[in-house]
Order: C-alpha cells, then structure tokens, then sequence
C-alpha cells in the first residue's frame, strides 16, 4: 500500500504520526510552518539571525519531547512558543533598549478598554517603581534597564550580590503584586 504525501495530512494526523518516530511527518510540519513562525518573531526582533535561532529551537525542542508533547492545535501552539522564546530572549537581555522601543511601536488592534488598562498598568509599573526603596529601585534599574549581572550590580555598588539578588527579587514581588491589584480593580469595572 503507497503511502500518501505529507501534503496532504491535516496537522493533527503529522503530530501523531510524528510521534511514532515518522521523521517524513516532523519535515513536513517544520516545512508547513517555519517560515510564517520566522516572519512573525522578524515583525518583533528585527533580527533575521536571532529569529531564525528562536525558531529552529522551538521545532528543535517539538522533535525532542515528540513522544511525549500533548498539543491539540499546532499553529497556536507553535505561535506561543516562539513568543514565549521571544520573551526568553528579551529577559535574557539579549536585545537592545532600541528593540525595547520597538516592540512598544508595535500596532496590535486594541479596542478602547484594552488601550486603556494598557496605559494603566505602564502608569501602575511606573508609580510601583517610584515607590520603591532608593537602593532597592535602583539595583531594580540596574538589572533591567542596563543587563547588567548581579556581580556587575554587586561590584558597581559595592554590595554582595547575595543583597543585588535580595533587592530585585524585594522589586519584583512588590511590583507583581502592585500590578495584580490594580488589573482585579480594573476587572471589577469591565465585568458586565
């Protein structure tokens, strides 16, 4: 019996045929789907090469956990791990405060009350960062703004950096937890 081309398999029907070690089935999703995953994170990075490294690590990371991966739709499932690489990416602080700017530009279609709690929570991070500790805020700054490491942070301050790691992980929480109450307020009003 012939077998059919991997063109015509619904993806679905590759993932599972993928998962039995059918490396026919794998070349077929990475062919069907590489290049839209590649345009999407390039409208992000502007970095053909980190893109084409976060892409070939998502399918890297699909082929590896083959046997074991759950995934009930594969494009909406390879679009959030390529975002999630992104964000990887970007915490690792491999990307420029220019490419921050960037991704602010970025135009999503937002209605009014998105825009709005939006801007609220850019305002709420703001007011949060204000109201931290002085050496708290500014070790904060360091790590985000300028990368640098915690021992960079620790020698530039002369401070252990067993106290930089205290005072970002001090900023971080206060920061969630400003930000989780005022997205609940928020909420409380969008409820219909």
């Amino acid at each position: 019996m012939e077998e059919r081309d991997f063109g015509t398999y619904e993806d679905q029907e590759l993932l599972n045929l993928m998962k039995l070690n059918n490396k026919g089935a794998f070349d077929e999703i990475y062919k069907r789907h590489w290049s839209s995953l590649l345009i999407s994170a390039y409208n992000i990075l502007k970095d053909k090469d980190a893109c084409k490294d976060i892409v070939q690590d998502v399918f890297s990371e699909l082929y590896i956990r083959r046997a074991t991966i759950c995934i009930s739709s594969l494009t909406p499932y390879l679009k959030v791990a390529v975002r999630n690489r992104i964000f990887k990416y970007l915490k690792r602080g491999n990307l420029a405060q220019h490419h921050l700017e960037t991704l602010e530009k970025v135009t999503f279609v937002y209605t009014t009350e998105q825009m709005i709690n939006f801007n609220q929570l850019k305002e709420q991070y703001k007011k949060g960062l204000e109201a931290l500790p002085d050496r708290c805020r500014e070790v904060f700054l360091l790590s985000r703004n300028e990368n640098l490491s915690t021992k960079e942070i620790a020698v530039r301050l002369n401070i252990s950096p067993k106290t930089v790691e205290n005072q970002i992980t001090k900023a971080l929480k206060y920061l969630r937890k400003n930000i989780i109450e005022i997205m609940s307020f928020s909420a409380c009003f969008l409820l219909p």
